[in-house]
């Protein structure tokens, strides 16, 4: 889910934002973290693209 979230995110260039993908880890295996960062004048539709994203890749499925 996670590696097809990250595909479509890059996507981000067809629609001209710029953007900035940010992976974490930490000692714990269970942790990792993901940050997406957008110019402030492209956070709307930065925004409706990542929540489209995620509705398409079950992003919110409890499951993951």
């Amino acid at each position: 889910m996670l590696k097809e979230f990250d595909e479509r995110i890059r996507e981000f260039d067809e629609h001209g934002i710029d953007y900035a993908r940010v992976f974490g880890r930490s000692s714990n295996l269970f942790y990792q973290n993901y940050d997406l960062y957008v110019k402030k004048d492209q956070a709307l539709i930065a925004k409706l693209l990542v929540e489209k994203t995620k509705a398409e890749v079950d992003y919110d499925n409890p499951k993951w």
